[in-house]
């Protein structure tokens, strides 16, 4: 049972069958997040099931570092909730999505798992898309790499997007509604 699992397992299983597509055949994957002491072992299991792949695995990224990643990145894959069922274990998922906004506001269109916050951030086919499957997460990201210039189309949409999350569309929307109150 591996409780809250970022799902990395999956991650690698498609980006191994994305790799021996020629068109994506120069793509790097970057797993990086927090790795406590009691997932060393599920580390071991994806190191393993990376191997031989163009995978760089940072287990303890800093903040500083996931930003600069972020800026890097051209497509930003979560899949915390891939086969979970969400109404047995809803502690499993992703509630909000910071993270994905965060990607999306340094240009990378998420590729995401469609269940959760996740749903509220990325708008299917206009800044990103959301998948069920590990199918679908190849499917969508060969699409996204491979039709003519929609990587960038979707960039540029993931921008804007991710503007709506930030402080001051933040700020805007309280002052609104105090407005409202006060009147």
């Amino acid at each position: 049972d591996m409780g809250h699992s970022k799902r990395q397992l999956e991650m690698v299983s498609a980006f191994r069958r994305l790799h021996a597509d020629p068109a994506l055949a120069d793509w790097t994957l970057v797993l990086a997040g927090g790795c406590d002491a009691a997932a060393t072992g599920y580390l071991d299991q994806v190191r393993a099931a990376a191997s031989g792949l163009p995978v760089d695995i940072r287990p303890d990224a800093t903040f500083d570092e996931l930003v600069e990643l972020y800026g890097a990145a051209s497509i930003y894959w979560h899949a915390a909730g891939l086969g979970v069922d969400a109404e047995r274990h809803p502690d499993r998922l992703e509630h909000f999505g910071i993270v994905t906004a965060e990607a999306m506001s340094a240009g990378a269109v998420p590729v995401v798992v469609d269940l959760a916050g996740q749903r509220e951030i990325v708008r299917h086919g206009v800044d990103g898309y959301r998948f069920r499957t590990e199918d679908d997460l190849v499917a969508l990201t060969r699409h996204l790499v491979t039709a003519e210039g929609q990587l960038e189309r979707m960039a540029s949409a993931a921008r804007s997007r991710a503007a709506t999350f930030g402080r001051d569309a933040f700020v805007a929307r309280v002052h609104q509604l105090i407005d409202g109150i006060a009147t």
